[in-house]
């Protein structure tokens, strides 16, 4: 008796190649060579995030890490020697939700950065499980060759012209701000850190940024792998979180972000401090140092996710 044929899967008629083909191979201006542990090849931490965001979307909608649970593994002193964190890793591609459980273990050192670095670490291992930067993985990065090959092949593509490199028509929406323009908004910073002044509309486009005073603590450059392009932050803390942010408000001119954009980056860290979200507050870090990370037409798009999100 023939036995009945099963029809094949909707997955098995895809190419279940087509992502990690997109993304195993590595650029070598993002990594660099660590003569530690008998020496391995780093990867850019920023630079991952920048080549999973053209894959996935916007880090925190898109893609990212969810359900974070830290643990400590303690001595027989009881002193922390370890930090553990389990997380859900997902990530949505050409049209369909996935996700995957993902767990890291590090050696734990006071005021080490700990846990920002163990989360790079976990975001890292989760895109190596996708395919990202395989070639690194793969060893091959130890190959001379195969490195001067890759350095000629993206070349190439970095010599091609940006999609977005052709001059941008000023918007006539966002006029460069006044000086009387600039009251209401310096107004509105003597309540960074209680509430937004009800004067000004902190998610309306054109907002000024906010002039932020006070003590920010020992806020500084952060110094994972890679480096951050945020201020350190402790991701356990929204009170550090929002401090974060306000850094960067305060350093806007330094970093050359347009002044009508820290409004409502700004008003939604406020809604999102006051609302005691902490995971709303993670996904904004994470928003906020991609936009950090884009150039200016660039900026222009995740700004309207900051004001969409302070809608809500």
């Amino acid at each position: 008796m023939a036995t009945a044929k099963t029809a094949p899967s909707r997955r098995a008629e895809k190419n279940n190649m087509q992502l990690w083909e997109q993304v195993c191979e590595t650029d070598p201006t993002t990594t660099k060579k660590v003569n530690q542990r008998g020496g391995f090849t780093a990867i850019c931490a920023q630079g991952q995030r920048k080549a999973a965001t053209k894959v996935f979307g916007i880090y925190g909608i898109d893609w990212g890490l969810k359900d974070l649970l830290f643990s400590m593994v303690e001595d027989g002193a009881g002193t922390p020697v370890e930090l553990c964190l389990s997380a859900v890793f997902y990530f949505t591609f050409n049209g369909e939700f996935g996700s995957f459980p993902i767990s890291v273990d590090k050696a734990y050192r006071v005021g080490d950065d700990s846990r920002k670095k163990i989360i790079t670490d976990a975001t890292t291992k989760a895109l190596s499980m996708l395919g990202f930067n395989s070639d690194v993985f793969e060893g091959k990065f130890d190959d001379n060759k195969y490195v001067q090959d890759m350095k000629e092949k993206f070349n190439g593509k970095n010599q091609e012209p940006h999609p977005q490199s052709a001059p941008q028509p000023a918007a006539k929406s966002n006029p460069k701000p006044t000086e009387k323009q600039a009251e209401p908004a310096k107004e509105a910073g003597k309540e960074i850190g209680k509430e937004a002044s009800p004067e000004v509309d902190l998610f309306k486009e054109g907002s000024g940024s906010p002039a932020v005073s006070g003590d920010d603590g020992n806020i500084g450059i952060g110094n994972e792998a890679g480096g951050s392009l945020l201020p350190d932050h402790n991701p356990d803390d929204i009170e550090s979180m929002f401090k974060a942010v306000v850094a960067v408000a305060n350093d806007a001119k330094a970093r050359a972000l347009p002044p009508n954009h820290m409004g409502p980056i700004m008003g939604l860290a406020i809604k999102t401090k006051q609302n005691k979200d902490i995971d709303g507050m993670r996904q904004l870090l994470g928003s906020l140092e991609l936009y950090l990370g884009q150039n200016p037409a660039e900026r222009e798009e995740t700004l309207k996710v900051f004001i969409e999100r302070g809608k809500k």
